[in-house]
């Protein structure tokens, strides 16, 4: 029980996660389209300001522990 437990736990950090990744992804489309319909000149200082960063990744473990995505879930 308490395994079935963490997998669900697990499951439910994995799409928040995924979550929190597709609604940024949507915002910044969003903002880019509209940019491009408005067509105007945009001062640069009004731009919205994004941090990018790349989340590490290691083809020897297939998966991320529970307590990185918690840290990739708070930084949001």
């Amino acid at each position: 029980l308490a395994h079935r437990d963490e997998l669900e736990y697990e499951k439910e950090m994995k799409n928040t996660f995924i979550s929190l990744l597709l609604s940024i992804q949507n915002r910044r489309r969003q903002f880019a389209n509209e940019r491009k319909r408005k067509a105007l000149k945009i001062d640069s200082s009004q731009l919205p300001q994004y941090m990018t960063a790349s989340i590490p990744y290691d083809e020897t473990h297939q998966n991320m522990d529970n307590n990185t995505l918690q840290a990739l879930i708070k930084c949001k």
